[in-house]
């Protein structure tokens, strides 16, 4: 989206076009590639962790709660570099912001795949933990 964004410098209108792709793609998405049944990825346990924090919100531990919503402040200030990269046309915080944003929901998506295995009672390596 960034790139899409990005080639209004060079095609001027026709930036619409991949923007328009790209959105098209976003939703596609889920209905091209079929839900996961069980998790055993990775990415599957951190997707199902967090339907487990959306359905189970009560019932998910103090420190998830925290560290999940304390992530949000780099997704956020990366959120912000981006926007002001693209509409200054910087590449420093648009790749930075975009680091920031990328960094957040990976750490994010480790949190919750660990929320997932804890409430299972699947094996929790412990240094995981910290």
């Amino acid at each position: 989206m960034i790139l899409a964004i990005w080639s209004r410098v060079w095609i001027s209108w026709w930036a619409l076009v991949p923007v328009g792709g790209v959105i098209i793609w976003l939703w596609l998405n889920p209905f091209i590639f079929p839900a996961v049944t069980t998790p055993r990825s990775w990415v599957a346990k951190g997707i199902f962790g967090e339907k487990l924090w959306l359905q189970e919100a009560a019932s998910v531990p103090a420190g998830y709660r925290v560290a999940l919503r304390w992530l949000l402040v780099p997704a956020l200030c990366g959120g912000l570099l981006v926007v002001w990269g693209l509409v200054q046309l910087l590449v420093w915080p648009t790749c930075f912001g975009a680091t920031l944003i990328a960094l957040a929901q990976l750490w994010r998506i480790d949190r919750l795949g660990l929320l997932y295995e804890l409430k299972k009672g699947e094996y929790i390596d412990k240094e995981r933990l910290l």
